[in-house]
């Protein structure tokens, strides 16, 4: 099975989701960082270059890729698991039950108050 492409990747290429074994999909990890490998605050990154199937796919599609600009902004983030979580949870909203008797009165409410 095809790993899936985001709607904006399969919109670019003018494709649907049932197209997907038509292109090729590359998985390539360019960098690996060891962190204080030097010593405290001073680490490792491992790059590795893109491989030429992965280029000829990039170049066939007509994509351009700077390797050079990639690494020289390449930079480290720390991502706190827990954040994901506290987001998760600040994003639940109050749902307010109607009962259908109100709600035709409810809604024409809201609407005029909109305007």
């Amino acid at each position: 099975m095809a790993q899936p492409l985001p709607l904006w990747m399969l919109d670019c290429l003018k494709l649907s989701s049932s197209d997907l074994d038509l292109i090729p999909q590359h998985i390539h990890l360019s960098r690996t960082y060891f962190k204080n490998f030097y010593g405290k605050d001073k680490p490792l990154k491992v790059y590795a270059p893109i491989p030429k199937y992965f280029r000829d796919s990039i170049s066939s599609l007509n994509f351009t890729f700077d390797w050079e600009s990639f690494i020289s902004k390449d930079e480290v983030v720390k991502i706190d698991p827990m954040d994901r979580v506290k987001k998760q949870k600040k994003s639940k909203q109050e749902v307010e039950i109607i009962p259908p008797e109100n709600a035709i009165p409810y809604f024409e409410q809201q609407l005029l108050s909109e305007h």
